[in-house]
């Protein structure tokens, strides 16, 4: 039984991962294309408004924009499976190691704002759900539901604007890494992670409600029933 339950568990996260990957697959076609129906040529801003014709179609058959799109598509799509990114059609530069240097930001970034969102959801969302028929539950999942339609950028303007410019507890903007001073590093986190995990803690409390209280619900409805037949 339990490697029956085993096998269809790996056949449901296979099942998954593929249509993740299907999915993956659309989006990169659906944007590829719209990025070719932009008006505008890439050699053309490279070269700027004084190049010659001749200049911009040397400069598109090096970088093969003169290629059928599906063949060009497919060369960008080899090139990203095997992790080639290639260069900046601007500055010439690798794309590899700018992605790789802000990696880590994003990381970080991304840990601390998941850690204040489950730190800030977990309480709430039990509470809203053991207390869902008083008034502090209600206050909570009513706050969460409003929480779902403030978009992201407008929690973090906010925070700029009273936490940093007004207040100057922390830092409003940029980034100090953490071989530099990790007390800076962390004081530049802050603002940002407390945006995205404010932002994602109201959808998180909201899950956190529905689950707790649908284990909650037949545990009281047992001790209901265990207390009704004592007392007949």
């Amino acid at each position: 039984m339990s490697s029956t339950r085993f096998l269809g568990a790996c056949w449901l996260a296979a099942r998954r991962f593929g249509w993740f990957l299907l999915s993956l697959l659309v989006a990169s076609i659906v944007v590829f294309g719209l990025l070719n129906l932009l008006p505008g040529d890439v050699a053309g801003v490279i070269l700027g408004p004084n190049a010659t014709e001749q200049s911009i179609n040397a400069l598109r058959e090096q970088l093969g924009l003169n290629q059928n799109i599906v063949i060009r598509y497919i060369h960008w799509l080899a090139a990203m499976v095997t992790g080639n990114l290639g260069s900046s059609a601007l500055t010439g530069a690798p794309i590899n190691p700018i992605v790789a240097e802000k990696f880590g930001v994003t990381i970080s970034l991304v840990g601390f704002g998941m850690l204040v969102a489950v730190l800030i959801a977990l309480p709430l969302g039990m509470t809203a759900a053991l207390r869902r028929n008083h008034v502090d539950g209600l206050v909570i999942s009513g706050v969460s539901q409003a929480g779902l339609a403030i978009p992201v950028f407008v929690v973090g303007i906010a925070l700029s604007v009273v936490v940093g410019a007004k207040l100057h507890w922390l830092p409003a903007n940029g980034y100090v890494t953490p071989k530099t001073s990790v007390a800076q590093w962390l004081s530049h986190l802050i603002l940002p992670a407390l945006t995205l995990g404010l932002v994602q803690s109201a959808v998180l409390v909201r899950y956190v409600r529905s689950r707790s209280a649908g284990l909650a619900g037949p545990r009281s409805c047992d001790t209901d029933c265990a207390m009704h037949h004592y007392r007949s």
